[in-house]
């Protein structure tokens, strides 16, 4: 089966040197970006939630159309040169560092 992309490039978006920030297993990862902050949630293997916020932080008023619950997803998180990656057993998330561009991969 072939691999699929999906390409987000976050215009105008360039991440700050601060290593990704997990809480605990189910809580999203947090990225600080010049003036705002990327927020992946996970819901599971395959689905992740992007939220992105002009201030340093995320609201947290209910979404209308997530209704959805995050989930204990296994994952990952590494650094490799510019590039974080965020993995899970179904997907792989890379965040280049230099241009904010979000690449979306399966396994």
């Amino acid at each position: 089966m072939p691999t699929r992309f999906c390409f987000l490039i976050l215009s105008s978006l360039l991440l700050v040197p601060d290593a990704p920030r997990a809480c605990a297993q189910g809580s999203p990862y947090r990225f600080d970006v010049q003036h705002h902050r990327i927020e992946l949630q996970l819901y599971a293997p395959h689905i992740i939630r992007i939220r992105v916020s002009p201030d340093s932080t995320i609201p947290t008023t209910p979404s209308l159309s997530v209704i959805a619950v995050p989930a204990h997803v296994e994952s990952a998180a590494t650094e490799k040169g510019d590039t974080l990656v965020i993995s899970t057993r179904e997907m792989t998330v890379r965040i280049n560092r230099m241009n904010g561009e979000l690449r979306f991969s399966d396994k």
